[in-house]
């Protein structure tokens, strides 16, 4: 008897350890999660992704450039693209090359220019 009854403690023990794992993982995931907030697109905000229209996809605009929207000097030299000042060359592309848009995160008014054979 004695022994069923240290069983039957041990089960009840073991039923309320359950209980309070559940309830503990079930607050766990009914919180907020840190950095996971998402755009309307839903793009990952917190990684830096942004919807672009023109590629109809998430990107970083540091690693990808966006025709017609803000470029890194990394994603223009990606394309293959060259810098141009706005204020030495009017923000003027030469004659065999396409402006791509305004590059972001420098001092000085810069575009993106790249070949018009690509």
């Amino acid at each position: 008897m004695i022994a069923a009854g240290v069983l039957v403690w041990k089960r009840i023990g073991e039923i309320n350890q359950r209980k309070e794992y559940v309830q503990t993982v079930e607050e766990l995931t009914n919180e907020k999660v840190i950095g996971g907030e998402k755009d309307p697109m839903g793009c990952l905000l917190s990684a830096g992704y942004t919807w672009y229209e023109e590629k109809q996809k998430c990107l970083r605009a540091w690693e990808e450039g966006c025709e017609n929207g803000a470029w890194t000097k990394m994603a223009c030299e990606k394309e293959g693209g060259r810098l141009v000042s706005n204020i030495d060359n009017q923000g003027k592309c030469n004659l065999n090359e396409k402006d791509l848009g305004k590059v972001q995160g420098l001092i000085e008014p810069f575009i993106c220019c790249v070949s018009s054979s690509k």
